[in-house]
C-alpha cells in the first residue's frame, strides 16, 4: 500500500500558501480538489496582478477554499508560484522568508 500523494507548495519568496494560512495549514497543502485544479491551471486568472485577491484567483478555486477555511481566507499571494508535487510518507511543508520546500522523512537522515 503506497503511502504517496500530492501537495501544493509555493516555493516564491515573498509569501507561502499553506505556511501563511495557519488554522487550515494542512488542508490546503494536501486537498485534492485543489491539487486537481492547481494541474488543471485553475489557480489564477491572470499571471501579471501585482497583488492578488479574491478577484484575481479562478472561482473553482476559490470556492473550495472558501469552503474549507470559511470566513477565514487565507492571504493568497503564495498562489502565484503555486506548484504541485508528489510525496511519499512523512513529510512537512517549511517555510523561509515566505519560500516554502517540502521535506519528506524518508529522503534524510531523521533522528
Amino acid at each position: 500500500m503506497s503511502n504517496t500523494r500530492k501537495v501544493l507548495y509555493s516555493p516564491g519568496f515573498g509569501a507561502g500558501w499553506s505556511t501563511w494560512a495557519h488554522k487550515h495549514s494542512k488542508e490546503l497543502a494536501t486537498d485534492h480538489k485543489l491539487v486537481e485544479l492547481a494541474e488543471q491551471g485553475k489557480v489564477l486568472l491572470s499571471e501579471h496582478s501585482r497583488m492578488i485577491s479574491e478577484e484575481h484567483v479562478h472561482p473553482e478555486f476559490l470556492l473550495r477554499v472558501k469552503e474549507i477555511c470559511g470566513d477565514d481566507t487565507p492571504y493568497l499571494g503564495g498562489l502565484r508560484d503555486l506548484r504541485v508535487t508528489e510525496v511519499s510518507g512523512p513529510f512537512q511543508i517549511e517555510e523561509y522568508d515566505g519560500s516554502e520546500s517540502i521535506r519528506c522523512k524518508d529522503q534524510e537522515d531523521w533522528w
